[in-house]
Formats: structure tokens, C-alpha cells, sequence
């Protein structure tokens, strides 16, 4: 299965609720609140956490939360992309 957003296969299957759950953890330890909550997708593959299914991946789910923390707290998103990476980092350098 290829990620609806950059094409390429989803080879660690994290849906965004189960990614979602661990980064509200670290978000509350931050006081950080985000704009939105993740919604389980119609398609894809199989969450290997929580079975639900996903067509996006994890970098890509990162990446987007990343880009909106680093608009307005440059500190806590470098934190986040050392915390959630799924190659992150690699693309941000």
C-alpha cells in the first residue's frame, strides 16, 4: 500500500490514531494542544497496533504536525522530530 500523500510504501503501519496517542502524551507534557484529532481512513492497510486501517504514513502524519509546531515553537518541534523521527530528521537536514 502507498501513502496517499508522498507515494511511497507504508512500511512501519502506525495509524494516526495510535501515533496520535502517543504524541497527545507528549504534547500534555509540553502544554502543547494541536488543531486537530485524527480520523481512522476507509482504505488502506492495517494498523499493526490497533488493526484499524490507514493510507497515510507515519512520516508524513509527523511531518505535517512538525510544520505546524516549528510555525510557532521552532524549540519543541526539533524535540518532536528527535521524539517521532520516522526519518524526519533525514528530510529536515
Amino acid at each position: 500500500m502507498l501513502c496517499t500523500i508522498c507515494d511511497h510504501a507504508i512500511t512501519n503501519p502506525i495509524c494516526p490514531s495510535c501515533l496520535g496517542k502517543s504524541i497527545g502524551v507528549w504534547a500534555g507534557e509540553k502544554n502543547i494542544e494541536f488543531s486537530e484529532t485524527p480520523t481512522p481512513d476507509d482504505d488502506g492497510v492495517a494498523c499493526i497496533k490497533c488493526g484499524s486501517l490507514l493510507s497515510i504514513c507515519p512520516h508524513c502524519f509527523c511531518r505535517d504536525i512538525y510544520n505546524e509546531l516549528e510555525e510557532n515553537d521552532k524549540q519543541n518541534a526539533r524535540e518532536f522530530a528527535a521524539h517521532f523521527d520516522f526519518e524526519l530528521r533525514k528530510e529536515l537536514n
